[in-house]
């Protein structure tokens, strides 16, 4: 996938998208007994003359997780990590480059996020509310 058209394309064409923004594509996955993910897919900008984008999905308010273990999951991680969207949830997020962007490099960041939020929620506040 060379741009965000052509990741927005590719998203439309094998996923049921919620939500369709131009900058952002909403997408819901079952994850199993009767819990869902709420999973967003952002164009990002650019960097170094490459347009990126993001997979975010959110796992719990600020106050359910504590800075040290924020840090130390994250250095568990192999793709993504955790932060704090300003004014909003904990998230798991995960950037990557569009330019030379393999399917594969975009599916198994875009499951983890959906499968590892999910069960980030459910530990860390015993709920489904993302």
């Amino acid at each position: 996938m060379a741009n965000w058209n052509d990741l927005r394309k590719y998203i439309k064409s094998n996923y049921k998208v919620a939500d369709d923004g131009l900058d952002t594509m909403k997408l819901i996955f079952n994850v199993g007994g009767g819990r869902t993910q709420l999973v967003m897919v952002t164009k990002a900008g650019e960097l170094e003359g490459s347009e990126w984008a993001v997979i975010s999905t959110a796992v719990c308010d600020e106050g359910q997780i504590d800075p040290r273990s924020a840090l130390v999951r994250n250095s568990k991680m192999l793709v993504g990590g955790l932060a704090l969207v300003e004014g909003g949830p904990v998230v798991f997020r995960h950037s990557f480059p569009l330019a030379d962007l393999d399917p594969l490099e975009f599916e198994q960041p875009l499951h983890v996020a959906a499968l590892f939020g999910d069960e980030l929620e459910r530990e860390l506040s015993g709920g489904d509310r993302y």
